[in-house]
């Protein structure tokens, strides 16, 4: 009986009962919001990192697709880039990215159009009716490369 008489004058809790309730709750709070924020980051970084290989991809299609649908002639690799039927598609080494533009190259205008940005390294090499295009992100030592062959030698 004593037990049943115990229970019936406790009322509530006391406040070190309050106090640690809180501290877990605290505690808990923290690493769920120190989760959350590493998730962002994480996502974020993964956002920017997909949005330039798509900006290779696309840079890749492109040359393919000018390459494929002109002369062998017609096409001569550039400093930082290649020239296809009088159109550049040059890096600007100054501001890492890469325009496709036409007139000299070197001529950077604010006209000109951007095809991929935050690239350290655009090379282009001949051999023969093959072209080895290889495009390096900035801060990165991964590499992307293609081979296209022109199909005409006219």
């Amino acid at each position: 009986m004593k037990g049943k008489e115990i229970l019936k004058h406790q009322r509530g809790m006391t406040l070190v009962e309050t106090v640690a309730v809180l501290v877990v709750i605290g505690f808990l709070s923290l690493l769920i919001l120190s989760l959350l924020t590493k998730s962002v980051d994480h996502y974020d970084v993964q956002l920017t990192e997909n949005h330039q290989l798509s900006d290779i991809s696309y840079v890749f299609k492109i040359i393919t697709k000018e390459i494929r649908k002109t002369t062998a002639n017609n096409i001569q690799p550039i400093t930082n880039g290649i020239k296809i039927d009088n159109v550049n598609y040059q890096l600007d080494k100054s501001n890492h990215t890469i325009y496709k533009f036409n007139g000299a190259p070197n001529t950077f205008t604010t006209n000109d159009e951007i095809l991929a940005k935050q690239i350290d390294t655009f090379t282009v090499n001949q051999n023969n009716n093959t072209w080895h295009i290889s495009i390096k992100k900035l801060d990165s030592n991964k590499e992307l490369s293609t081979t296209i062959v022109s199909r005409s030698e006219d």
